[in-house]
């Protein structure tokens, strides 16, 4: 559910530096308003941007509070992919995994897609399809094993993709669907 429309955020962003609002909302109505930000029907790099610098500021705030969940991270790991800023993607999605004593399907997917880069990818294809295995052996989530069909089909691979496509028939329609990444848990209310 969204607080602000698009016009108000777009009158926020223009208003207040992330410092004024991170003071003025604190940290969960913060979190709240970059969801707000990053949902807000529109497509805006403007908006976007802005949520970024929302969460750094919260992590330079309330650092204790920003470092007792992985969430954090992965959710400013979940906006920059948005804005295809992969070096930080894959930086923060890291630093998710790492604070992550048993990294969740979604972050393992997560981390898996950062193989995909320009230049040097920070993540091999080995360890892409490492990271989907492992969250295929989780439980049966549609987005892995879709992953994997599309990795085989892009490297020719026809044996392992002909074997995720009849795992993924098998799984039919009880597959399961990874969390969102952008979905953050609110402790306070």
């Amino acid at each position: 559910m969204n607080i602000f429309s698009y016009q108000e955020l777009k009158e926020l962003v223009q208003k207040y530096a992330p410092e004024e609002l991170s003071e003025l909302f604190g940290f969960s109505k913060t979190i709240r308003l970059v969801r707000n930000l990053v949902h807000s029907g529109e497509w805006d790099e403007d908006l976007y941007n802005y949520a970024i610098e929302l969460l750094k500021q919260l992590c330079k705030e309330y650092p204790e509070r920003w470092n007792s969940d992985w969430h954090y991270e992965a959710f400013l790991g979940y906006i920059y992919d948005i804005v295809l800023d992969y070096d930080n993607r894959y930086e923060h999605f890291k630093r998710a995994f790492d604070m992550s004593s048993d990294p969740p399907p979604e972050l393992l997917v997560a981390m898996a897609d950062c193989s995909s880069a320009p230049g040097k990818p920070p993540i091999t294809l080995e360890e892409s399809i490492a990271f989907l295995k492992e969250v295929v052996r989780a439980g049966p989530y549609v987005e892995a094993v879709e992953f994997l069909i599309g990795i085989y089909r892009c490297f020719g691979n026809t044996k392992e993709r002909k074997y995720w496509e009849a795992v993924l028939e098998q799984i039919g329609d009880n597959g399961l669907k990874l969390p969102r990444l952008d979905e953050v848990p609110e402790r306070d209310r």
